[in-house]
């Protein structure tokens, strides 16, 4: 991600961001902007510091590219993506399918960002390996992982050109 970010917060609300670049921040009331270099490739997150929900993987996927490029998912829990001739059993999205892979479940979430709190108390019956409003939808999805790590997923739809962005956050027990 090169360019600017920029995020909005209350007075007395802390943020949490990481970024894997080199940038300049400024902070001026109720707002933080990164500027990040537009040499590096770069993917922020940002977290409410106040809940405790600390990423521990983060990236992007642009399914688009990936898919013309041979790869034919992603293993979330190692950021890594995958071609048809790698061990896909730690496959945890399949862009070809469109849906989680080897157990992975998600959750279309409609209440402003996900959090770790929000993730872990959806329901059971409310999860699924397939949601057909990727097809054609952009949304933001709880995602729990083959290797059971909550985090979500803003997601560009199959039929748009964008990157996907993902966050895993840190195992609480």
């Amino acid at each position: 991600m090169a360019g600017t970010y920029r995020t909005s917060h209350q007075i007395g609300y802390r943020i949490r961001g990481a970024l894997n670049g080199r940038f300049d921040e400024l902070i001026y009331k109720n707002m933080v902007t990164l500027d990040v270099d537009p040499g590096v490739d770069s993917t922020v997150v940002v977290t409410d510091a106040t809940t405790g929900d600390s990423p521990e993987v983060s990236g992007s996927f642009n399914m688009t590219w990936a898919t013309l490029r041979g790869r034919i998912g992603v293993d979330l829990d190692t950021a890594t993506e995958l071609a048809a001739s790698d061990d896909t059993s730690g496959m945890d999205f399949n862009y070809l399918l469109i849906s989680g892979a080897h157990g992975t479940r998600l959750h279309r979430w409609t209440q402003g960002d996900p959090s770790l709190a929000g993730c872990t108390s959806v329901p059971g019956n409310d999860w699924s390996s397939v949601d057909l409003r990727m097809r054609v939808q952009n949304g933001k999805y709880c995602v729990v992982t083959s290797d059971g790590r909550f985090g979500f997923i803003d997601y560009v739809g199959a039929s748009k050109i964008g990157e996907s962005q993902y966050v895993l956050w840190k195992r609480t027990s």
